[in-house]
Order: structure tokens, then C-alpha cells, then sequence
């Protein structure tokens, strides 16, 4: 009896051993997509669109980042934006054309489709997120990446200028400008 329970106990041992950093993995993605969904809300009152239709709600939507998609739904709760509602959706990224947007978030999971979705919405009132490092870089409007352990937004200026969006001052200097 006691060698059985010492068996058992060793296999219970190892098995919570490889559970826990998996949900330790699981809890840092989902502190990072909170995080990234505090910025973005705070980045959005910086940030004027050009000739936003007057009551139809401010729309952000998600692609290839379910972690994000739930962070962001969860802190919307009663969240306006210029005096919209905000509303966050989710899509695929195969079908990004079918889709009406503010902002639009291309997470890590969607990348593959990133020229795609940035020349559907190049041509729309839609500003374009990415997080992955060279991103900001290769034609997104907003960016972030972690240097140092901390949480960097790199905005693109000539593609905020060619969507006619309008940053303040304020956020400007916090990010790292991409010329």
C-alpha cells in the first residue's frame, strides 16, 4: 500500500510539475494582454480619426489574439470614446475586407496574413496594431514590443499621417517614433 502511494504520489508530483508553468506562461500572456489592452484604451483618447461617422459606435476589432480579444471585452464595460460606445469584435483574418472597423488588431497568431490585412485597411479610416517586434516598421500604424522588460508603443508617422489620424503631443512622447 505505501509503495503504491508513493508511486501515485511521484506521478501526481510530476504531472503538476509540468502543469504549473504552463499556467504560469498562460497567466504572463494573459498580464500582457491586459496590459496591452489598458494601452490601447488610454492610447485611443490621444488619438483623433479622420471624419468618424457621428453615432455610430467607435468599433475595435480583433484578429489571432483570443487573450486580447478578452481583455479588451472586459475593460470595455461602459467605455466610451469621444462620446461612442466602444465595441469589440473578433474575425478572422482570412476576411479582414468583410470587416468595418476603428482599429484593427493583427495579433501574433495571425501574422502570416499581415500584408494582407494592412493593404485592406491602408485604404480605410482604420488604425492598424500589431505586437511583434520589426512590425512597426514593415506598415503598421501602432506597435508594441518589450525592450528592457517594459512595454514600448513604436508608432509609424508616415502611416499615421496617410490614414489622416491625428496623435497628441502627449502620446507622442511616450512611444518611439518609426520616420
Amino acid at each position: 500500500m505505501y509503495l503504491k502511494f508513493k508511486i501515485n504520489g511521484c506521478f501526481i508530483l510530476i504531472l503538476l510539475a509540468s502543469i504549473l508553468p504552463m499556467n504560469d506562461t498562460l497567466a504572463q500572456q494573459r498580464s500582457l494582454s491586459d496590459l496591452q489592452a489598458a494601452i490601447l484604451l488610454n492610447a485611443i483618447k490621444y488619438i483623433d480619426w479622420p471624419d468618424s461617422p457621428g453615432n455610430e459606435p467607435f468599433v475595435m476589432t480583433i484578429s489571432g489574439d483570443d487573450n486580447l480579444f478578452t481583455a479588451l471585452e472586459q475593460a470595455v464595460q461602459s467605455k466610451q470614446k469621444d462620446g461612442k460606445k466602444i465595441i469589440v469584435s473578433k474575425v478572422d483574418v482570412q476576411k479582414p475586407d468583410a470587416t468595418t472597423c476603428d482599429l484593427f488588431f493583427l495579433g501574433n497568431d495571425a501574422l502570416k496574413s499581415f500584408e494582407k490585412a494592412r493593404d485592406v485597411f491602408k485604404a480605410k479610416p482604420t488604425l492598424f496594431v500589431t505586437s511583434k517586434e520589426s512590425y512597426g516598421k514593415k506598415g503598421s500604424a501602432l506597435n508594441f514590443v518589450i525592450v528592457n522588460g517594459k512595454m514600448v508603443i513604436e508608432i509609424n508617422e508616415p502611416v499615421i499621417k496617410e490614414g489622416g489620424f491625428k496623435v497628441s503631443g502627449a502620446l507622442l512622447s511616450m512611444a518611439t517614433i518609426i520616420k
